[in-house]
């Protein structure tokens, strides 16, 4: 991993963090400047792609695409899904529901009540926290925090990339075992916008552009547990709030896939997209797998030299591996 990706990860991570602790996130285009704008001096960086020796694979090649996959449809289905625990959502809920607070939202609301009036307000909402009511509704946001992620997911797509371009682990696990190839991309952080079937351009809104993983287990979105279980109940959301989540939620993996080094182009579904969703990006370089075949390993010789861009061998062990059953 070069020093430029390594400074550029630190200082995203470090927005990112300092973002969450940000009461208001009102506006989308603000948080995410905020976010990029400390390693704009580093980049471009450059990302690589593992890719099977497919014919999909090869034609995604030709047409300088990057396909963006549904995260719902990953093989690890726990992959963005956050740690929703209950306890801990209780905790937040009753963190919120204090006596200050409903102090303070009587007073915002209704400022035109006595002092007495008020005080009567709080007391009755202040009795409402002992009662089964408010178990009860703390039961119908946790429901609503699994509906509404569940529904985030089904419309979250990304592209993965990784920091290292010899790995014997990313050949074997997304290179099939060493037959494909490895593709070199020079990324900033302002990619196109997705195209997609007959359209061209259709305006899916990347959520992020680049967004280093972190592998510290499931993600933590106890904190926006109001953002969303007001979704379902007409709350005005803040935009930027509900970008955070998406970028809380893509942003952790479990410590087991920690080899893969891994960014991610995340995009959001805008819902009318046809067939495929991809982005156009032509490659830096093309890297023959260390097992490549030589009909492929002549396919990507044509390739690179239609793109016009370098291509060379791996430097990783050509040995065959046996496949395991």
């Amino acid at each position: 991993m070069s020093d430029n990706v390594q400074r550029a990860r630190e200082l995203i991570l470090h927005q990112i963090e300092e973002l969450k602790k940000s009461p208001y996130l009102n506006n989308i285009v603000l948080l995410r400047n905020d976010i990029w704008h400390f390693a704009q001096n580093h980049c471009p960086i450059t990302l690589y792609r593992y890719r099977p020796n497919k014919p999909y694979e090869l034609d995604a090649l030709v047409r300088n695409e990057i396909y963006l996959s549904q995260i719902c449809e990953f093989e690890d289905q726990l992959d963005t899904f956050p740690s929703l625990c209950p306890d801990k959502i209780d905790e937040v809920i009753d963190s919120q529901c204090t006596e200050s607070n409903i102090r303070m939202l009587v007073e915002e609301q209704s400022p035109w009540l006595s002092d007495e009036e008020k005080d009567q307000h709080c007391s009755i909402f202040t009795h409402w926290l002992t009662t089964k009511s408010y178990d009860d509704f703390k039961c119908q946001i946790k429901e609503k925090m699994r509906r509404r992620v569940d529904e985030l997911r089904q419309r979250l797509r990304c592209a993965c990339f990784t920091e290292t371009s010899e790995s014997e682990f990313m050949w074997n696990e997304y290179a099939n075992n060493g037959k494909g190839f490895c593709l070199e991309y020079r990324l900033n952080f302002n990619m196109p916008e997705c195209e997609c079937g007959l359209f061209g351009p259709c305006g899916t809104n990347l959520v992020t552009s680049l967004l280093p993983v972190v592998y510290d287990g499931q993600a933590e979105i106890y904190q926006q547990s109001y953002v969303l279980a007001g979704y379902y109940d007409s709350w005005p959301i803040p935009s930027g709030e509900e970008h955070l989540v998406k970028l809380i939620m893509a942003l952790h993996k479990r410590p087991q896939y920690r080899n893969e080094r891994e960014w991610r182009l995340l995009a959001e579904d805008c819902g009318e997209c046809e067939g495929n969703v991809f982005v156009k990006k032509s490659p830096s370089k093309i890297i023959i797998g260390p097992r490549c075949s030589d009909e492929t390993r002549l396919c990507l010789k044509g390739i690179a030299s239609e793109l016009n861009i370098p291509i060379v061998d791996s430097i990783c062990d050509r040995s065959p591996t046996v496949d395991v059953d």
